[in-house]
């Protein structure tokens, strides 16, 4: 009843501040030109919201001063010869620390690093991840390149490909994008682009963004899902945390080193464009993706950012902040439990929403009668798409393209099996039910429906009764 008058003497009194305010300190006012405010010098201890390893990570490392960046190209060679050679030592002693091993390859004409963890999960034993890595565009390549990849191998138990990608100040964009999308085209040659997931960090998270638009462009299958850590989405300097997180996060600011490095990537090009800030890009029919950030990251607001607009482009994105990390704090930490639950998130995200192309079945018997002769067979068919048909005829053997063998196994994945009577329901064996289901058998699309009718694309056959005589399943592991 009083809260309408008592909001407004609140936004009042607060008017009357700012007033009085500027009459009694005009040289310290906190409000400058076009809302700026000056924010008055402070000191930020290390958080103590969260693990005691997490807070001594933080405490440890340095928020660097302002860095010009380099003025020639020999200058950036030098110091991206330096930063690679440290960041591959580390990357050499977190594979080593996770017991993962690293083979060079060339793909589609790229340098790329296969990173096998020590256990490989029964499921993941032919899917692959495929990373492109950070270091503003610049730094981070060779064998610095693999230290996201390991870690993200490790959590997930599944093989990484690490694309090595040319950088500036030799190769300019697109040359990144270039060799990302031409990797992707040879890994899609052996395996499901559903079953594929893409993904890095900072640069890395920008190159998962924007060769997916590429992608797209190209009218190229797209990855199943993406992993996109603190994505610099916006290589202009406009996110709020840009400003507000400056002396917090170790990555240190934009201006100098970073605003240099992302001007060299870009050679001129203008940085607003969808393929370089991927902010302004048509992110429609976006893979499911998962997006990680901290409260101290300065790229906090282009994470945020670009998962609203995935978002809004009714792309299903989560978002996970953590309290206190900086950039990327989830790999330079990633022996605190707060950079664990970061790696384990992104494994359950890539486990659910790559698993839903997997099998879902072992064996499936569909018996098929009516239509316009009568027909009477049945099909055993396999997860790799093998069937035998039997009929009055004899039995032949055949196979279902790919995209009808996922697409039959999705159709198992979506059955409802609580509501199926108790029998039903062990995963082992299914007998003599009928259930409204989509399935494809030698290229025909049918729909079984709960009372087992059917019609094929044939408008002049009869309907045609498909019944799931049998189903073995691939037990579900319930998180």
């Amino acid at each position: 009843m009083h809260s309408r008058p008592f909001a407004i003497s609140l936004a009042a009194l607060g008017c009357i501040i700012v007033a009085l305010s500027a009459f009694a300190q005009p040289s310290d006012s906190p409000v400058k030109d076009k809302g700026t405010l000056k924010v008055p010098a402070k000191e930020v201890p290390a958080p103590a919201s969260v693990s005691p390893e997490l807070r001594a990570a933080i405490a440890a490392r340095p928020i660097p001063p302002y860095t010009p960046a380099p003025k020639t190209a020999d200058e950036w060679r030098k110091l991206q010869r330096t930063f690679d050679a440290v960041e591959a030592k580390q990357a050499r002693d977190v594979a080593k620390a996770v017991g993962a091993k690293s083979e060079t390859q060339i793909i589609g004409g790229v340098r790329c690093y296969l990173i096998t963890p020590k256990d490989v999960s029964a499921e993941n034993q032919d899917r692959l991840l495929v990373h492109v890595h950070g270091g503003a565009f610049v730094f981070g390549g060779g064998e610095a390149a693999t230290g996201e990849a390991v870690l993200v191998a490790h959590a997930c138990k599944a093989r990484v490909l690490s694309v090595d990608y040319r950088r500036p100040p030799d190769h300019p964009f697109p040359a990144a994008i270039d060799d990302a999308v031409a990797v992707w085209k040879q890994v899609i040659k052996k395996h499901d682009a559903a079953e594929t997931a893409l993904f890095g960090s900072s640069a890395g998270g920008n190159l998962t963004l924007t060769t997916v638009l590429r992608l797209k462009e190209l009218k190229l299958p797209l990855p199943g899902a993406l992993f996109v850590g603190t994505p610099a989405s916006d290589l202009t300097k406009t996110g709020d945390t840009w400003f507000t997180n400056v002396g917090l996060d170790a990555l240190g600011r934009y201006d100098g080193l970073v605003a240099g490095a992302l001007k060299l990537y870009a050679g001129g090009r203008d940085m607003k464009a969808p393929l370089l800030s991927p902010i302004h890009g048509d992110l429609a029919d976006f893979p499911p993706t998962i997006l990680i950030s901290g409260t101290r990251d300065l790229l906090l607001s282009d994470t945020v950012r670009i998962h609203r607009k995935l978002r809004q482009a009714g792309v299903q994105a989560e978002l996970h902040v953590f309290e206190g990390q900086g950039h990327g704090a989830y790999l330079w930490a990633y022996r605190a439990p707060e950079a664990q639950d970061a790696l384990n998130k992104i494994s359950q995200f890539f486990n659910r929403h790559l698993a839903s192309q997997s099998p879902a079945f072992k064996v499936i018997e569909v018996q098929q009668t009516g239509g316009f002769a009568g027909v009477n067979i049945t099909y055993r068919i396999t997860p790799d798409g093998k069937f035998t048909r039997k009929s009055k005829r004899g039995t032949a053997e055949g196979k279902l393209d790919p995209k009808e063998a996922t697409a039959l196994s999705k159709a198992v994945a979506a059955i409802d099996w609580e509501k199926m009577p108790a029998k039903l329901r062990d995963p082992k064996v299914a007998d003599d039910f009928i259930y409204d289901m989509h399935f494809v058998i030698g290229k025909k699309t049918h729909r079984v429906t709960a009372d087992g009718t059917s019609a094929g694309k044939n408008a002049l056959l009869k309907p045609i009764l498909m019944t799931l005589v049998k189903i073995q399943r691939v037990p579900v592991k319930k998180d």
